[in-house]
């Protein structure tokens, strides 16, 4: 059987506890679901008998040791070191709570040795519900797109014309979207909750069919120009880029021709391209035996200066004998 319960301030006989968040928990008795705010302190209480002299009361979260008390003192472990305490009454108090905090947990009595109760929680930690935002948006002359958006709430009602439209979900933001048929002015009620905490906002939906008509107008009319404008900026572009590449593109051509022409040419050989008329010659003298190369200008200058000394010698003879000074002297060659 589903109980409802509101985690308040617990009075117990050793200790006054402290004030808590107000929460609900459903469930059976042995098996029950606590839903309370994260931050705040959370009281896990156990329903039963709990022995009154020399109780031993053990709390875990699934396997991990939470807390104990034994001997009328109470001790905590591991993560939730200083901030759970466990009192005579068999309660368990975790301040202040973190994500991790949520789950399973268990909670066993022993008196002198011997178990004599087991208890089990599920404790969910949830955050309070943001305060709705209402949104409407005229789509047509008779109709309007009305959106609640609300955090950290798992149902939501909207509320028009005395209808109301629920939609149900797990915690994060949700978006209920209705179109309505109204001409009038209407009070658009939206109701956002969850286990612990409730929200509400309401707003007055008014539509003017003239405005809508020439908002719509407007808005396909910015469309079109919008797409006009990108239209003409892409031809411009592209017509900007085949002029710029085109003269690059003829440059390119030329200097690869060149360099083909140039290859071609060392390719032949040199008595072939010697074959052709220089300017100013015909084409008979083509047969014609051509002169030797010419030497080098250091091979050239070391023949003169070698032949010069016995030509000067020869010419000075001739001299002579032409004169006389050497008569009876046969010239010698």
């Amino acid at each position: 059987m589903a109980s409802l319960e509101i985690c308040a301030p617990q009075f117990s006989l050793i200790v006054l506890l402290a004030i808590f968040v107000a929460g609900f928990t459903e469930g059976s008795d042995n098996n029950k679901e606590v839903y309370c705010q994260l931050g705040s302190p959370v009281f896990l209480d156990v329903s039963g008998e709990v022995p009154k002299e020399k109780p031993d009361i053990a709390w875990k979260q699934g396997t991990k040791r939470v807390a104990n008390f034994k001997r009328s003192v109470s001790s905590s472990y591991g993560e939730f070191k200083g901030r759970a305490t466990v009192f005579g009454n068999g309660t368990l108090r975790l301040n202040p709570t973190s994500q991790t905090d949520g789950g399973e947990y268990n909670v066993e009595i022993f008196n002198e040795g011997q178990s004599k109760l087991k208890h089990k929680i599920q404790l969910h930690l949830l955050e309070r519900v943001s305060k709705p935002i209402i949104e409407h948006y005229c789509i047509h002359e008779n109709g309007v797109n009305i959106t609640c958006k609300v955090e950290n709430a798992n149902e939501v009602n909207l509320i028009l014309d005395n209808r109301t439209f629920t939609q149900r979900q797990q915690n994060g933001m949700m978006s209920i979207i209705h179109i309505f048929k109204s001409l009038d002015s209407n009070n658009c009620t939206c109701i956002a909750s969850n286990q612990i905490s409730s929200m509400s906002e309401t707003k007055n939906i008014f539509c003017n069919t003239s405005e809508t008509v020439l908002s719509i107008n407007y808005i396909l009319i910015a469309a079109v120009a919008v797409g006009g404008l990108l239209l003409l900026i892409t031809v411009v572009l592209v017509t900007y880029c085949i002029r710029r590449r085109h003269p690059s593109q003829i440059r390119h051509e030329s200097s690869a021709n060149k360099m083909l022409t140039t290859v071609k040419q060392s390719a032949v050989p040199r008595q072939q391209r010697r074959q052709g008329p220089h300017p100013g010659q015909q084409y008979g003298d083509i047969n014609r035996p051509q002169p030797p190369p010419r030497k080098s200008r250091e091979r050239v200058e070391r023949g003169a200066i070698a032949e010069r000394g016995p030509r000067e010698q020869k010419g000075q003879r001739a001299e002579r004998m032409e004169k006389g000074e050497l008569r009876g002297q046969r010239p010698q060659y």
